[in-house]
């Protein structure tokens, strides 16, 4: 699957017709096609199946393809927040120890928690 992330996905997929005609039925009920919208794959078995956008990129366009790039912002954090929180359950890091950033001259202890 590594070659998704190299963009070598084509504009649109559609390999199990069946499948994709229920998937786009029922996101074209749910999105309006000059609104917001998204994009999606589908892999079974470790091949895409289906792959399409739907939807708007932004406002004046462009429509949304397999293969746009949405600028995430600032939603990395949570992301960091869920990795912390499983390193934390599974024992291999403790929410109240200091943590240091190497490097930092006016170093200050703080914690996760």
């Amino acid at each position: 699957m590594a070659w998704i992330w190299n963009r070598i996905l084509p504009k649109a997929m559609r390999a199990e017709i069946t499948l994709s005609a229920r998937i786009d039925g029922y996101v074209v009920s749910k999105i309006r096609p000059d609104g917001p919208g998204l994009a999606l794959t589908v892999v079974k078995a470790g091949a895409v199946v289906h792959a399409a956008g739907y939807g708007l990129a932004d406002r004046r366009g462009p429509p949304i393809a397999p293969d746009t790039i949405f600028h995430l912002a600032s939603c990395g954090k949570q992301f960091t927040g869920l990795g912390i929180a499983m390193l934390a359950e599974e024992g291999k890091l403790h929410l109240d120890e200091p943590v240091h950033v190497p490097g930092d001259l006016l170093y200050q202890p703080v914690s996760v928690e």
